[in-house]
């Protein structure tokens, strides 16, 4: 399981594809694809996994529980850096090689439920897998990270739901698409 240093989601328009670039601390880079069906089915399991805190989850009212992920997610933000560039200095290797891998398959978990780390792990076309440990800044920002990107792809998808978080960024402004 790699442990993330840095990561960036950005939209490609010529793939009509979101490409995330992940840095491990061990200074593993991993370049994947994704989607927009796949977005499209990743983007439930994120917003529940944000959503399933001991705080959120001992809450009686729905209004509640949004509020305190409300709170969460925008201390988690807080807490990330969203200014430095993408560090390609720090990348020893490439784990899938030169070229990004499609990712076909995903899963998210909270490991040791409900306290512990959240795992997600996705799967190449390949067969190839890749797991990381998030922690909920790491997690949030991810969120944050997808949601932009897929903004800016101008699929049409509703990511801006995170309890009731609809608050659109301008960089979830489309993109000028490019018909071939």
């Amino acid at each position: 399981m790699s442990t993330i240093h840095q990561m960036r989601v950005e939209f490609d328009p010529p793939e009509d594809r979101l490409l995330m670039s992940i840095i491990s601390k061990d200074g593993k880079e991993f370049r994947m694809w994704f989607t927009r069906r796949f977005v499209k089915l990743l983007w439930p399991n994120l917003v529940k996994l944000a959503e399933s805190t001991p705080e959120a989850a001992a809450q009686q009212s729905d209004a509640a529980r949004k509020s305190i992920v409300r709170f969460q997610h925008e201390k988690a933000l807080a807490a990330s850096n969203f200014t430095n560039k993408y560090d390609k200095e720090k990348v020893v290797s490439q784990y899938f090689g030169e070229e990004p891998v499609l990712i076909t398959q995903g899963s998210i978990k909270r490991i040791d439920a409900p306290k512990g780390p959240n795992q997600v792990a996705f799967m190449a076309k390949d067969g190839r897998p890749v797991t990381m440990a998030l922690d909920d800044v790491l997690l949030h920002s991810m969120v944050r990270l997808i949601r932009n990107a897929a903004g800016k792809a101008g699929w049409g998808l509703d990511l801006g739901a995170l309890a009731g978080d609809a608050a659109a960024t301008k960089d979830d402004q489309p993109a000028t698409r490019v018909l071939n």
